[in-house]
């Protein structure tokens, strides 16, 4: 939760909107969150969850991280 948290306020901009719903039934909690930030390009779609996937090129990437963040939450999940 933490990293997807952290990446849709790291890529919002300050007067966007982040939403976190939280719904559940019996055997499953769902947990989305929907961010006015720059999203993800559709042809990166395919990279988020590998290692070091990084959407931008690192010399002009708005904000900084490891790049690792989704492909780690993916193997804990």
């Amino acid at each position: 939760m933490l990293n997807l948290l952290s990446n849709a306020i790291m890529y919002t901009h300050e007067n966007g909107t982040i939403k976190v719903n939280i719904t559940s039934d019996i055997e499953n909690v769902n947990i989305s969150i929907n961010d006015s930030g720059i999203g993800i390009p559709s042809d990166k779609l395919d990279i988020i969850f590998d290692r070091f996937g990084e959407e931008n090129n690192l010399l002009i990437r708005m904000c900084e991280g490891s790049d690792i963040g989704l492909s780690l939450v993916k193997s804990i999940a």
